[in-house]
């Protein structure tokens, strides 16, 4: 499976640049309206981080990941966490036994299993349960200034992520309803440093370090890559990346990511 060598190799880097964003775990933790004790998994939970932030939140979490490197990284960083290697597909849990899942980020990787996703989902949570998931539409991904420097790498970002109204229509066709999403704009100074955490940064992707950490830069054209970073640290020097960055309209869909909810009705 392409993605999981990808993160195979990703593994021993990924924690340099890839941290829980604080208002990302803020939000998860509203929109799944949770109680103390109550039990969760991450799908597709990488090493860990947003699965051990919602658990410092007295919530019991569980993370699911198909890549044992990413596994083993997580199982190290929290031990007493429940971590399962497996496919989001096919997840390691009884029916009705869960009160939330959450999905932070991973949705693109998994786009020709969603349906079987979902409907696992579904399957695990106790009814009221919820579902949260943090992504991004492709209106949005090409919105973001990179495409000035990366034309490709965005095309291929976007082309990657199901639109959040497939997203929405999968989940309801799973069986899930109170299908919303509600947009988020990155932050000033973000701590996890995925693919548009630069947004107010550029200097950012200049380092081979948070480069490393996004998937769709490790995914890259080399001349593509080359090409663009030597036009983006001229754009910085001189300043013409800020008069670019102006000039770039927010387009219809608000937001830079979004979170989409689901709810288990009894």
């Amino acid at each position: 499976m392409v993605v999981t060598s990808l993160y195979a190799d990703l593994g021993p880097d990924y924690d340099r640049t890839r941290r829980a964003e604080p208002a990302i775990v803020r939000q998860l933790f509203k929109l799944l309206d949770f109680q103390p004790e109550h039990t969760c998994v991450d799908i597709a939970c990488g090493t860990g981080n947003y699965t051990i932030a919602l658990s410092a939140l007295q919530i019991r979490m569980s993370g699911v990941d198909a890549e044992p490197a990413m596994i083993a990284q997580a199982r190290s960083k929290a031990p007493t966490i429940d971590w399962h290697v497996s496919e989001a597909s096919s997840l390691p849990f009884a029916d009705r036994s869960l009160h939330g899942a959450t999905c932070i980020l991973a949705l693109h990787h998994m786009t020709s299993i969603l349906p079987q996703v979902f409907r696992e989902a579904f399957r695990i949570l106790l009814d009221s349960g919820r579902f949260c998931i943090f992504t991004a539409d492709p209106a949005q991904i090409q919105r973001y200034w990179l495409r000035e420097y990366f034309p490709r790498l965005i095309e291929q970002s976007a082309d990657s992520m199901p639109s959040v109204s497939t997203v929405k229509a999968l989940l309801q066709d799973a069986g899930f309803s109170d299908v919303i999403s509600i947009p988020y704009w990155i932050e000033e100074n973000p701590v996890d440093l995925f693919l548009y955490a630069g947004k107010h940064h550029p200097e950012f992707y200049l380092d081979p370090a948070v480069r490393t950490g996004i998937s769709s830069f490790a995914n890259a054209s080399p001349d593509e890559l080359q090409e663009g970073l030597t036009r983006l640290q001229a754009d910085v020097a001189t300043g013409r990346f800020k008069r670019l960055k102006d000039q770039m309209g927010d387009g219809s869909l608000p937001g830079d990511y979004l979170f989409v909810t689901a709810h288990k009705s009894p």
